[in-house]
């Protein structure tokens, strides 16, 4: 067993203590411990407290809620096979630096300390910081941090142990730490459970280090893996949109007309990638003359 995967082993055996313990530590520093059980709570904690420090948000409610389900898509990624190393960590920064929302890459037990990856924040830091983890990203000690984060594909690091204190230059002048269990309590009594040794390394994925599931540094199978979940998912068919498009698909001149009502009517804030001008059928219609 690889060091990294007997770490990983041993909190998931005594996540318990190690949650207590970095709670413990990180309020008598200062921060503030919220447990929520998912996104969706995730989204209604962060719209009551924009609401309630008047902290305007472009998008509004519906903004928060999409950027609380991209940073934490909970266990249903894992269990679609899908792999969590392309979850979104990039920080949301509200109302010039009025408040902050980012993703943790681990959570220090003892040191009561948030660290997070990627980040390039200027200035001196926001008013409040609120900082969203799962329950797994925790690690014992501060040197374990010495075997994981070489294994992440990030050029930055940064601690956060609290709010800024009496002659310090930079830091949060509040800081929450939201941690979300999101069915991750359900999957520890099963035998999936070595799913939540992932660190986001990356290992997984095509095209990168690993080369798709060689070698994956915390132990886990994932080319294996992934395969059985599939297959033991429910395929979920039916229902009214399935109809509609299985009827629109039928229908040569409906569906050329539906697809000219997409192009007239999209929307960038879809975030999906544009349709053509043309259609294949017009391109190759004009293409015969």
């Amino acid at each position: 067993m690889t060091k990294p995967t007997e770490i990983r082993s041993h909190v998931l055996a005594n996540l318990d203590h190690y949650l207590a313990e970095l709670d413990k530590q990180l309020t008598a520093q200062g921060g503030t411990v919220v447990y929520l059980r998912g996104a969706d709570e995730v989204a209604d904690y962060l719209e009551l407290l924009t609401r309630e420090r008047e902290i305007p948000v472009p998008g509004g409610a519906e903004s928060l809620r999409r950027h609380a389900e991209r940073i934490e898509p909970g266990v249903e990624a894992y269990l679609r096979g899908e792999s969590p190393a392309d979850a979104d960590t990039e920080s949301l920064e509200l109302a010039d630096g009025a408040l902050r929302i980012s993703a943790a890459a681990f959570l220090i037990a003892d040191a009561g300390a948030i660290c997070l990856t990627g980040e390039h924040p200027g200035g001196t830091g926001p008013k409040i910081q609120v900082v969203v983890a799962g329950i797994e990203k925790v690690l014992p000690r501060m040197r374990d941090l010495a075997v994981f984060l070489p294994l992440l594909p990030s050029d930055t690091t940064r601690f956060l142990t609290g709010p800024r204190r009496a002659g310090e230059l930079d830091g949060p002048e509040e800081l929450c730490l939201i941690l979300v269990d999101g069915g991750r309590s359900e999957l520890l009594a099963k035998e999936r459970r070595d799913l939540l040794r992932c660190v986001r390394c990356g290992a997984c994925l095509p095209g990168r280090a690993g080369g798709g599931g060689v070698d994956c540094p915390v132990g886990i199978d994932t080319e294996g893996l992934p395969l059985r979940l599939r297959e033991e998912a429910p395929l979920e068919v039916g229902g009214w949109k399935f109809r509609l498009w299985g009827y629109v698909m039928r229908k040569p001149r409906l569906y050329e007309f539906a697809g000219q009502m997409l192009r007239a009517f999209w929307r960038e804030e879809w975030g999906l990638p544009a349709p053509p001008a043309k259609s294949f059928r017009q391109a190759w219609r004009e293409g015969k003359k």
